[in-house]
């Protein structure tokens, strides 16, 4: 019976507690609606008044109101740091913004912390996000900046665009590979070919040349010949002097061929030598489908990833069909842990608009001091951005006024070109990249084999020369002393 009477209690408590939230909820909620009520009016009324009198900018609150906030992180636009529910710290041109417009119109302002998205429509048709706060009037804007779409704007008022941002890849910068190869990639094989075959006739011309030529001094031997064209190639001189004018010309000819093959050979090697290659990277959408091994990597709740799941191209639907299996959706304060773990292996590749890509290069590169980062020189998809304001607000035309004189007269573009500093020469990099650094054993590769190569055919041409010294001089003197005796 006791047991009875204490479950009986508790559910009375409980109950008493939820009617008591919902009386508390439904007094806060009419008194913020009060509250937000005589600014409104005020806003309305003066703004309509400031603006008959030809100039909206003029329009200042008397008694400076409190507007509430929505703010998530976007970098390089907004930089949010909470420490608890209720104090944030924010920074960035947004941040900037937000005080040109308090100052101006003469209103105070308290961060509200959301769910950590930016907003998108649900299942059961509600919105998350800031969408979802300013649609259910929890506060008066948000601060952004959001991309503009369509569904948005049904539960959402925005203000003149801010800018436009354009959705690109983002993906690790490939590192420099050595190559065994490069002492040949200065020419074709063609080239290399015809080199050889020229290198051959000019010996045998040589030859033939001394051999002809009357009263010849010099060597007359096929070495000797084949040592002295090789030599003149290489750019080293003649021990012995041409005689006869065709002697002399035939060696003209051959020495200023020579010059100009390895003048060409001297400064390719050399660019090849400082300017490393790198594999080709993923610049368009297809690069990244055909490549099954990536993982995606999106901010959740963003207007690409609404984009992606409506539109009707075909290579967008591709796209959507594989983040089913490889996308990792995230949160916007999660973007740049994930980005500088995972993004460096070459396994992963991020959807991200332009100016964050670069803000996380710059970031990036002040940690790193390199260009760990690739962005692709095409781009997927472009949208508006602009501040948010709830449905019918009268803050829209006030706001709008204020917007377009900074945007027009660049001030806002001038502060995020501020966040970008210091990285420009990472994102506008090509695949190809200039690096000072030592040559590593693959480099140089190919010019120990031939060291060893020659090294070792000479070896074996003296173990030859031995051995038919000794069968064909020394054993049979030998055998001649033994008959003797």
């Amino acid at each position: 019976m006791d047991v009875v009477k204490v479950a009986g209690l508790t559910f009375y408590l409980v109950l008493g507690a939820h009617l008591l939230l919902l009386v508390t909820g439904a007094v806060a909620q009419s008194s913020a609606e009060k509250y937000r009520a005589w600014w409104q009016k005020e806003a309305r009324l003066g703004s309509a008044e400031a603006a008959r009198g030809g100039n909206i900018l003029k329009f200042r609150f008397e008694k400076a109101p409190t507007l509430l906030v929505a703010a998530e992180e976007w970098l390089p636009y907004t930089k949010v740091t909470w420490y608890n529910d209720t104090f944030a710290s924010v920074s960035g041109p947004s941040r900037k913004l937000l005080d040109v417009l308090s100052s101006t119109l003469n209103f105070k302002y308290r961060f509200v912390r959301g769910d950590g998205y930016f907003g998108a429509l649900e299942k059961d048709g509600s919105w998350n996000g800031m969408l979802g706060m300013l649609h259910r009037q929890e506060v008066d804007m948000a601060l952004g900046p959001i991309g503009v779409t369509y569904s948005r704007s049904k539960v959402a008022n925005f203000t003149v665009p801010l800018g436009q941002e354009y959705f690109r890849i983002m993906t690790g910068r490939p590192r420099p590979l050595p190559d065994p190869w490069t002492i040949a990639a200065p020419f074709t094989w063609m080239v290399w070919i015809c080199l050889l075959v020229s290198l051959l006739v000019m010996w045998m011309v040589s030859f033939m040349v001394a051999q002809l030529v009357i009263d010849f001094r010099g060597p007359r031997g096929l070495s000797d010949h084949l040592l002295t064209v090789f030599a003149v190639l290489v750019s080293q001189g003649v021990t012995w002097e041409p005689k006869g004018a065709a002697m002399r010309i035939t060696c003209i000819t051959w020495m200023f061929f020579s010059l100009i093959v390895t003048s060409y050979f001297k400064s390719s090697y050399t660019s090849l030598l400082t300017v490393k290659s790198l594999p080709a990277t993923h610049d368009d959408l297809r690069d990244i489908l055909n490549d099954h091994n990536l993982t995606f990597l999106l901010e959740d709740n963003t207007s690409f990833k609404a984009f992606v799941q409506e539109s009707e191209q075909s290579i967008v639907k591709e796209i959507s069909k594989e983040l089913k299996r490889r996308g990792r959706f995230l949160k916007a304060s999660e973007l740049q842990e994930v980005l500088e773990r995972d993004l460096p292996d070459r396994g992963h590749a991020a959807l991200l608009e332009e100016h964050t890509i670069k803000k996380y290069m710059s970031i990036n590169l002040s940690k790193t001091g390199r260009c760990n980062f690739y962005m692709s020189r095409s781009y997927s998809y472009s949208i508006y951005i602009s501040m948010a304001v709830s449905k019918g607000s009268p803050l829209l035309d006030l706001f709008n006024a204020r917007i377009l004189s900074l945007r027009e007269y660049g001030i806002y573009a001038q502060w995020v070109t501020e966040e970008l500093r210091g990285a420009s020469h990472c994102y506008l990099a090509s695949n190809r990249v200039t690096e000072i650094a030592p040559y590593t054993l693959v480099d140089m590769k190919m010019s120990f084999v031939l060291l060893g190569g020659g090294t070792g055919l000479a070896a074996l041409i003296l173990l030859w020369d031995i051995i038919t010294h000794w069968l064909l001089v020394r054993r049979p003197n030998k055998a001649s002393k033994i008959t003797r005796k």
